[in-house]
């Protein structure tokens, strides 16, 4: 390739600057799905923590609310939000108006009842719509996506879209009987996204690995499909302390034990290689309104 006259007189420090800036623009965001069986298993504390410390390691972090019954982010750290997504399909508002800041710079869309109306959307509100979530891959680096419990419709269309799925459960047989349910139908669907586990308020390390390793091996035999085991966190009093109080229990108290597994939890995340051939947030758009036009 011949250069130009202008990056031939560039130094090689302006040109390796210059490769970093392009490779940026064009790496698309990751978009994992938090997800879990049943409820009444911590998965939007996790999900909360988890999204503040990515953005303590640096990461640009969006948090998609799309939990229909219960969206409440805002309520956990304490916001309060004027407006959400039905107000951007309802073109009241863009979808950059709508995002609410939270700790460390993380990002927030309340989804509120905008998540039900994403499934009837017209082909040119769709395409609007993908229009302005494509503008935020330009600072994000990763695209939460905290939905409900269970596997409705809208749940599964967010397990679908995504390129990354985490399973959120406890060590309790009920729960994690109906997480291995969960992984089963997403295989049966052929969800094409890596699925990964985490096990949420386990009394000791050796409960939450021994809960993991059951729902890894069950899977892999029953299903031949491989799970990613992302670790655990532990019961923690620090936790419903910092709840009462509307902070993540990450910044209340960043030593207790919660913290530090959240913290493991995340460097796992970030160490594990984007899942190739993947087409971040405008994917997950297309992939999510696909999921209703064929199902």
């Amino acid at each position: 390739m011949v250069q130009s006259k202008t990056e031939e007189s560039l130094p090689a420090s302006a040109l390796r600057m210059q490769a970093q800036t392009l490779a940026k623009t064009d790496r698309k965001a990751r978009v994992l799905t938090i997800t879990s069986g049943k409820g009444g298993v911590g998965k939007t504390s996790l999900a909360t923590n988890l999204a503040i410390e990515l953005a303590l390691q640096g990461q640009r972090v969006i948090v998609f609310d799309a939990d229909l019954s219960l969206a409440n982010i805002d309520v956990l750290l304490g916001l309060r939000p004027r407006y959400n997504l039905n107000h951007v399909i309802h073109g009241e508002k863009t979808v950059e108006d709508v995002l609410v800041e939270g700790p460390h710079g993380i990002r927030i869309i309340p989804a509120s009842s905008g998540v039900q109306a994403l499934a009837n959307l017209s082909r040119e509100q769709l395409n609007q719509l993908t229009g302005q979530f494509c503008r935020l891959e330009r600072d994000c680096d990763w695209f939460l996506i905290d939905t409900g419990a269970g596997i409705s419709d809208n749940v599964m269309a967010f397990v679908h879209a995504a390129d990354e799925v985490l399973i959120v459960t406890t060590p309790e047989p009920t729960a994690y009987t109906d997480a291995y349910a969960m992984i089963k139908i997403i295989c049966e669907q052929g969800v094409d996204a890596q699925i990964g586990l985490a096990i949420n308020m386990a009394q000791n390390r050796s409960e939450a690995l021994n809960a993991a390793a059951g729902i890894v091996l069950i899977s892999q035999k029953f299903l031949q499909v491989g799970i990613r085991d992302y670790g655990f966190v532990l019961r923690d009093p620090e936790v419903p302390r910092a709840t009462r109080r509307q902070e993540a229990f990450t910044l209340y108290n960043p030593t207790c034990p919660a913290s530090r597994n959240i913290r493991a939890l995340a460097k796992r995340l970030l160490r594990q290689d984007q899942p190739g051939g993947k087409g971040g947030i405008r994917r997950f758009i297309d992939r999510f309104a696909a999921y209703f036009r064929t199902g």
